[in-house]
């Protein structure tokens, strides 16, 4: 037999907020939802602005990390765009205190989450409504229960998201 098929949310992000992503999608697994996420998902050789916009296609809603980086990126301002050209919910969640502006337009009708407290709430209520979008039904809780490290992982993911200066790139692979 085959598994029913998990919901997906496109993730918009900036780049700097990368590892946030990453922190965010290990969450949602925990609650049966996948993510893609930009760079990680396009495929060795495909072109970029395909690979992202059939991934926004594919989705079941998107998932805007809210932040002043983002706000101002012409990137993640084009991914809402494609996402509502697409009939996609666009679930902003927001990483600082602040108010949208160049990206307001897009979410002035949408209801936000905040990540500034109440983190695990907020992962559940971005679940429930994946799977609703998807019309999947939810697990009843996460698969996995957080522990001290997952707590301590958070605040460093929180520290890092309210930190408005660039994330130093990377180095090798």
């Amino acid at each position: 037999m085959e598994e029913p098929k998990r919901p997906q949310l496109f993730v918009s992000h900036h780049s700097s907020k990368y590892e946030v992503a990453l922190h965010v999608e290990r969450a949602l697994s925990r609650h049966g939802v996948e993510c893609w996420i930009a760079p990680r998902d396009v495929g060795p050789g495909e072109a970029f602005d395909t690979a992202i916009m059939k991934a926004i296609r594919d989705s079941s809603g998107v998932l805007l990390l809210f932040c002043s980086q983002s706000d101002k990126s012409p990137h993640v301002k084009r991914e809402l765009i494609l996402a509502d050209s697409a009939h996609k919910a666009i679930i902003p969640l927001r990483l600082e205190e602040i108010v949208p502006d160049d990206l307001a337009y897009h979410l002035a009708s949408a209801q936000w989450i905040d990540w500034l407290e109440k983190r695990d709430d907020s992962i559940a209520r971005i679940a429930a409504k994946a799977h609703q979008l998807a019309g999947t039904a939810a697990p009843a809780g996460p698969t996995a229960s957080p522990s001290a490290a997952a707590d301590t992982l958070h605040a460093a993911i929180l520290t890092q998201a309210s930190d408005p200066a660039p994330a130093a790139p990377s180095g090798g692979s």
